[in-house]
């Protein structure tokens, strides 16, 4: 989220000062994010980055190529200079990584999500409809631990919505949350000052990452992304609102 916002900021400014706080945020931050080994979240900061760039305009776009420019070489270069034993050691990892997701069922923690996902569509498909609601559990065999784990938490949380609330409660979830991104989007049509473009854009683009990350990190239930989602929203409402008041006043 702080990677993607400092990108936003990064895009809609011209201001010097600005950009280079933008530039070390998103450096420490995203050097943090690859240490974190989580692919996922590594996956969906890309499908942020990409959500900005097709809502940025002309300028916006290129000084997002050139963000990517400068931390991209510039952070290989440091890294390869100062810390080289070091960066060869972590891109054999990150390469080692992302050939395990290439490779995904030969990968232990995936194979377990594919088994706790398979025990909660067994449970979906006897009630669909309505769901079996909040307390219910599941229970399958947990691959890493070598035993039966009965738990409320799902990984999916695409699933979980459905199997806890049914499929009514899947869609209006969804509809809401889809609604939001939609009342963004078309906030952006118009200028607005590049604050609260900005921030909108970033509760866009975080949004969308979110719809991806939430596939194996369950974004929607997780107390921490619950609070993100709801500033996200509330941004969103917000710059609309005020945008409103505007039109009504003149």
């Amino acid at each position: 989220a702080v990677i993607i916002f400092a990108v936003a900021a990064w895009m809609t400014t011209a201001r010097r000062w600005i950009q280079t706080t933008c530039l070390v945020v998103i450096v420490f931050f995203s050097l943090s994010l690859i240490l974190t080994f989580s692919r996922g979240y590594w996956l969906g900061t890309l499908v942020g980055v990409v959500v900005l760039f097709l809502l940025g305009k002309r300028e916006e776009r290129k000084r997002l190529g050139f963000l990517g420019l400068i931390a991209g070489v510039g952070g290989v270069g440091v890294m390869f200079f100062v810390f080289r034993q070091i960066f060869y050691d972590l891109v054999l990892t990150i390469v080692a990584r992302f050939f395990a997701s290439a490779v995904a069922f030969e990968d232990k923690s995936v194979q377990n999500r594919v088994a706790e996902s398979r025990a909660v569509w067994d449970l979906i498909s006897k009630n669909p409809i309505a769901g079996a609601g909040l307390g219910a559990e599941i229970s399958f065999l947990h691959l890493m631990r070598r035993s039966t784990q009965h738990t409320y938490y799902i990984h999916n949380a695409y699933l979980y919505l459905w199997f806890k609330f049914g499929i009514v409660g899947l869609v209006v979830f969804l509809t809401s949350f889809g609604a939001k991104i939609r009342q963004g989007i078309l906030w952006l049509r118009d200028v607005g000052d590049e604050v609260q473009r900005a921030s909108v854009m970033a509760a866009v683009a975080i949004l969308a990452a979110m719809l991806e990350i939430t596939i194996t990190s369950p974004q929607f239930y997780a107390r921490d992304s619950i609070l993100i989602i709801a500033i996200c929203w509330a941004t969103i409402a917000s710059s609309v609102t005020v945008r409103g008041e505007r039109e009504l006043r003149y």
